[in-house]
């Protein structure tokens, strides 16, 4: 597997997912006490160590040959990440500026992100093996 089909499918690793998860919520509570260094910290260093290791030590043959692997690699480009990126950042603007309203609004954009298959033109999924 090459580093670049590693970087996609490390996306939806377990791991990856709960850390990812926990890290925004932490972060999010961090920013909106203001506790900013912290919310940093808590907000990139856990999810970087984990994509490293999973990118480095993980098997992920298994999520590629899986149904959520195969939706990976057809609805996940670079663009759908980088809206993930920005729901994220709605989420943190919001945190920081005290707008609660910007916090569900930007979860909201992340599901949105990782949903888009339901409407992108992509090849339907492959039978499960």
């Amino acid at each position: 597997m090459t580093p670049r089909e590693k970087s996609l499918y490390q996306q939806v690793h377990p791991v990856k997912l709960l850390v990812d998860v926990g890290s925004s919520l932490a972060s999010t509570w961090l920013l909106w006490e203001a506790r900013w260094i912290s919310a940093a910290v808590v907000g990139f260093v856990p999810s970087v160590i984990v994509t490293l290791w999973l990118v480095a030590f993980a098997d992920l043959e298994r999520l590629r040959g899986s149904r959520l692997g195969a939706y990976v690699a057809q609805h996940m480009p670079g663009r759908i990440v980088a809206l993930r990126g920005v729901g994220q950042l709605v989420v943190w603007a919001g945190a920081a500026l005290h707008v609660a309203w910007l916090i569900p609004f930007g979860y909201f954009g992340i599901v949105l992100a990782w949903i888009n298959g339901l409407w992108d033109p992509a090849p339907p999924l492959p039978p499960r093996p």
